[in-house]
This record gives structure tokens, C-alpha cells and sequence, in this order.
């Protein structure tokens, strides 16, 4: 293909492109392309929308290292509108902190009141948790604890593809 054949750099539709996923996979591809477009124009593109994808689901997720990774990825070249927000940061930690402390009570009394169900669903909500956080290592841990209190096959499926997630996305293949 001759030079003046290829497709030009800023035909790439990245807002198109990046339409078909979501969540967690979204910002993740989104930095993938940063990544791999340093010093063009795509690059600032796209961590302007992982930016906008992270801060926009920063209450549900409560990942603030993610926010300040992208955030310090930017290091200022889109204005002052992309640099770290420290209140909502803290904001965030501290509903991230009661919701935890939160979940960890809920689940002890699950614990004390001795119904697997409930204490297999409080696993679940604290590897929820915590993967959405971004904290991978006490998600797996998490997940991988309901497999005393499963109950069903369906149970066991949901326990595993929990851990195989997890573990993909840390890159543990063993």
C-alpha cells in the first residue's frame, strides 16, 4: 500500500470506536490508545474520555486511583477542568470507606446468623466492591470465599466467573 494510500491518522473515529464498550473495559482500551498514540493527537483524545468516563462513574465505582492515574496521565494539557480534584477525591474515599465498613458489618452478621445464602451474597457485594474500587487482590480474595457457601450449580458458575474475571484482568493466568 503506497504511502498516500493509508488511511489518515485523524479519520479514526474514536468516539464511534469506543462506543461499543463499557464500564471498566472502556477506560482501560481508552488508555491502551493513549498509550500507543504518545505525542499525536489521539492521545490527548483519548484520556480526555477516559477522564470524562471515570470521573462520571467516580460515585458508583469509587475509584479514585484510577481518576488520579488518568488525571496525572493528562499532566495538565487539556486546562484546569482535567486536573485532580482533591475534595471529590477525599469525598469519594470517605463514602468508599462507609460503604465498606458498611458491607464488613453486614456480612459479619450474616456470618453470626449462619444462612449461607446471605453470607455467600455478602462475599459477593464486598468482591463487587471492591473490584469496582479497583482493588483486584481483596476482590479475588472476595469471590473466591463464597465457594464455601454456594449452594447451587448456578452458584458455583457465578464463583468462578467472578474469580476468572478477576484473575484475567490481573493478569494471573495460573
Amino acid at each position: 500500500m503506497d504511502v498516500d494510500q493509508q488511511p489518515h491518522q485523524d479519520a479514526f473515529d474514536l468516539e464511534a470506536y469506543i462506543s461499543s464498550y463499557t464500564s471498566h473495559t472502556k477506560v482501560y482500551r481508552l488508555l491502551f490508545i493513549a498509550e500507543r498514540n504518545q505525542g499525536k493527537p489521539l492521545e490527548l483524545e483519548a484520556l480526555k474520555l477516559a477522564a470524562d468516563e471515570v470521573k462520571q462513574s467516580l460515585r458508583e465505582t469509587y475509584n479514585t486511583a484510577k481518576y488520579e492515574e488518568v488525571l496525572q496521565r493528562i499532566r495538565g494539557r487539556l486546562g484546569p477542568e482535567y486536573e485532580i480534584d482533591r475534595q471529590l477525591v477525599e469525598s469519594v474515599d470517605l463514602a468508599a470507606a462507609q460503604k465498606q465498613e458498611r458491607l464488613e458489618a453486614d456480612l459479619h452478621s450474616h456470618k453470626t446468623n449462619l444462612i449461607k445464602e446471605s453470607i455467600r451474597l455478602g462475599h459477593n457485594d464486598l468482591g463487587d466492591f471492591f473490584y469496582n474500587r479497583g482493588d483486584l487482590q481483596n476482590a479475588f480474595r472476595s469471590y473466591v470465599r463464597t465457594r464455601d457457601y454456594c449452594t447451587t450449580p448456578k452458584h458455583i458458575i457465578t464463583m468462578c466467573l467472578n474469580a476468572v474475571r478477576v484473575a484475567v484482568e490481573m493478569n494471573n493466568f495460573l
